[in-house]
């Protein structure tokens, strides 16, 4: 009960320091913003709506005197190491990832999609009594903004983070390896279990902090790619993290022993990697605050123009995993087949991995994708044209020399970079950090 309650006290007390500030300054003030950011976990179509939050307490309700299904928690042996994350379908694989870059063997997981549930009768009337005096309040505040939907998720997470904690303390756990941090209650569900004594230890992905996670509080961070280094230097006045240290994209054990070579490189090959964005939007997923269907279509009608200009080039598509889908793949072929009409294209066989063909094209094209930084990981050439970016790259970094902010400048970039080796390429633009590995 105690647990329910100081969870409930501390997410009502952020609320108010949410209100108090205009502009966040210390550590508990960032984690206070950041509990009202923008989130994936309402549907695009509905965030707008007046009467989400009584909506979404509503059916917090009948969690509250619902059935236990699932407890969240899974041990896989002895130990108190565990793993944090959305669901379990990824487990095995962010436990290998992190044995192998920390050195420690994970012990088990627990899981923030299974831990909206009340385990007691006596936290449930704990948790509805305080959570019927805050969802006025919520509902009233949500008026004055036009995306209600950081107010709407705040009753599950509290409901999540009481879980969260009563599993490390009656577990023991003292290390946390903490992944989807994008989650907007991250920051405050890491300085309640701090106090506790939890080592927490945050894993970013392999995307610009920009995008989701300006704001980082943890005891280590296991940066996913160079370029965050960048980011942290830049929005250091928000990211408040004791110790750094390079790991590498999530799913690197799935090519790092092909990489960790020299490999040879198809020459005179451009690729260009889609985002399927336009995917994501026909799944009506939350946006990032721009258009990405536009930019990025943008972005193929700049690389078609040059392919049509210079035939000299071999041309390939690699496919996004959402187009590659059974669901997807007519419609994306046949999309595909409209964008670069006119221009000889290959779709990489759909069967084969991306992340295991990087030395198919010698130089890639893309507007943003994760992929594009597991190839510079392993130094393979990459050029970016981030049109529309509102926050990509940031002042000073260097990724700036491989990006192209207009035609004229991609088609000199193409040109001018096509020539030279991986190294060659690296050492020009001043981007090695952004390299763990560089050969060719």
């Amino acid at each position: 009960m105690y647990t329910s309650f100081s969870v409930c006290f501390t997410f009502f007390k952020f609320w108010i320091i949410y209100l108090c500030n205009k502009k966040p300054y210390s550590k508990n003030q960032h984690a206070a913003f950041n509990l009202f950011q923008p989130t994936f976990r309402i549907p695009q179509s509905e965030r707008h709506s007046v009467f989400l939050v009584p909506k979404k307490y509503i059916s917090f309700l009948r969690l509250l005197f619902s059935p236990v299904s699932s407890t969240g928690f899974q041990k896989t042996s002895d130990g108190r190491t565990y793993i944090y994350d959305n669901s379990r379908s990824g487990f095995l694989q962010r436990a290998e990832y992190v044995s192998y870059f920390s050195g420690e063997q994970v012990n088990g997981g627990i899981y923030k999609g299974e831990l909206a549930f009340c385990s007691s009768i006596l936290d449930s009337v704990v948790v509805f009594v305080c959570a019927l005096l805050f969802m006025p309040l919520l509902f009233i505040h949500s008026l004055f903004k036009l995306d209600k939907a950081p107010y709407a998720t705040l009753f599950k997470e509290i409901l999540e983070t009481i879980n969260l904690v009563k599993i490390c303390r009656k577990n023991n756990i003292n290390t946390i390896f903490w992944f989807s941090i994008y989650e907007k209650d991250s920051n405050l569900g890491t300085l309640i279990l701090q106090n506790y004594g939890i080592q927490i230890n945050k894993i970013p992905s392999e995307v610009p902090l920009a995008i989701w996670n300006k704001i980082i509080i943890a005891d280590k961070l296991c940066v996913c790619m160079g370029y965050q280094f960048d980011e942290i230097e830049f929005y250091k006045d928000s990211i408040f993290v004791n110790e750094f240290d390079l790991w590498g994209p999530e799913r690197v054990l799935d090519n790092i022993g092909k990489y960790s070579v020299a490999v040879p490189v198809h020459k005179h090959t451009i690729g260009f990697y889609s985002t399927g964005a336009w995917i994501r939007k026909l799944e009506n997923h939350a946006d990032q605050g721009l258009d990405m269907v536009a930019m990025e279509e943008s972005v193929k009608q700049t690389v078609k123009k040059f392919c049509i200009k210079n035939t000299a080039y071999k041309f390939i598509v690699f496919l996004h995993p959402r187009e590659r889908s059974p669901k997807y793949l007519e419609r994306t072929l046949k999309k595909y087949q409209d964008d670069f009409s006119g221009v000889d294209y290959e779709i990489l066989d759909a069967s084969l991995n991306s992340s295991n063909s990087f030395e198919c094209v010698d130089l890639a094209v893309a507007f943003q994708s994760t992929i594009v930084y597991e190839r510079l990981y392993y130094g393979f050439k990459t050029l970016l044209m981030p049109i529309g970016s509102k926050s990509f790259p940031v002042e000073k970094s260097t990724i700036e020399n491989i990006c192209a902010f207009n035609e004229e400048t991609l088609f000199e970039k193409i040109t001018t970079n096509s020539g030279l080796t991986n190294t060659e390429f690296f050492k020009k633009n001043r981007i090695n950090h952004l390299a763990k590995f560089l050969y060719n």
